[in-house]
């Protein structure tokens, strides 16, 4: 392992440095509620290790852990293919729906995730897809998928709500005159796990070419699927620790 510093950032690598490749670089963020891109997600990564983590003084962090089987306090980044990767917002400053309720966060988000775009860009990064999910506005409205390719100005049929690096790293991107498309799973709030939004994303995933590996999909869905009752209980504020347990190895 090895490490280096980009301004507020440190990167530790775990694997072979010159390897890493992010022309194409897809984001998620893991404690999104409906759990779909996190899901999707592992189901692409697969078995892969990680190849670099990422860690800053501006994340959100628990203060306690376990040793030495540790949860993960930073952001895995996974090559997926020669020029893919994945990246995994697994700590991420919680957000309170009333107005006027984060004074800090803008302030404590804005230096980390300008960083990260800065890094990215400096090692080759061409094109972000930022995969989130957002809930159907109506009880009659069916699940669906929309795509928003802020490159070439091809627009979703309605507005997407996201949460704050959904919306803020595509359209930073975009300023800073790269690609950047939002890939958004439309869900039905009244479900844990909205199977039918999964297809949708899932299918698309696969009709990118990219890698898909269903039998991790299960397993991430069954460890979801034991900790629901306590999920629920903690509502829109819970934050879900890493399923491999934040093995370092």
């Amino acid at each position: 392992m090895s490490h280096e510093r980009f301004e507020s950032l440190d990167i530790f690598w775990k694997g072979d440095k010159n390897r890493f490749s992010p022309k194409i670089c897809y984001i998620y963020l893991q404690g999104e509620y409906g759990f779909i891109p996190y899901i999707a997600s592992s189901a692409v990564c697969g078995g892969k290790n990680t190849i670099a983590e990422i860690m800053s003084p501006n994340m959100s962090v628990e203060p306690f852990n376990r040793m030495p089987n540790m949860v993960k306090s930073s952001w895995g980044i996974t090559q997926v293919s020669s020029n893919t990767c994945f990246l995994n917002l697994s700590s991420f400053p919680s957000v309170k729906m009333m107005p006027d309720a984060n004074p800090d966060l803008w302030r404590k988000t804005y230096p980390m995730l300008m960083d990260l775009l800065l890094w990215l860009k400096q090692s080759g990064c061409k094109q972000i897809n930022f995969i989130t999910s957002m809930n159907t506005s109506s009880a009659d409205q069916d699940s669906d998928l929309m795509v928003y390719d802020l490159y070439n100005d091809i627009r979703p049929e309605v507005d997407l709500l996201t949460t704050l690096p959904a919306w803020f790293i595509p359209s930073t991107w975009h300023m800073m005159g790269g690609r950047a498309c939002v890939i958004c799973a439309i869900q039905d709030e009244g479900q844990y796990i909205d199977q039918d939004a999964y297809g949708l994303l899932e299918e698309y995933l696969v009709a990118l070419g990219l890698p898909y590996h269903n039998v991790h999909k299960e397993r991430i869905t069954q460890v979801l699927l034991s900790v629901r009752e306590r999920v629920e209980q903690l509502g829109d504020t819970f934050d879900l620790f890493d399923d491999e347990g934040g093995d370092w190895a």
